[in-house]
């Protein structure tokens, strides 16, 4: 029986003008039943405290 496994990830990186950073990762997969899967995270970064 085959695991599931990722196969890509990709990370976006964006500083406002306000002082925040937004990062968003985006994880695609494929699972043991064939069907394909992704999850999305956002962070939040307040980029004066840094």
């Amino acid at each position: 029986m085959r695991k599931e496994e990722v196969w890509r990830c990709a990370m976006l990186s964006r500083e406002q003008s306000d002082g925040w950073e937004l990062r968003t990762t985006w994880t695609y997969g494929l699972a043991e039943n064939e069907q394909y899967w992704y999850t999305q995270t956002i962070i939040i970064v307040d980029i004066h405290k840094l």
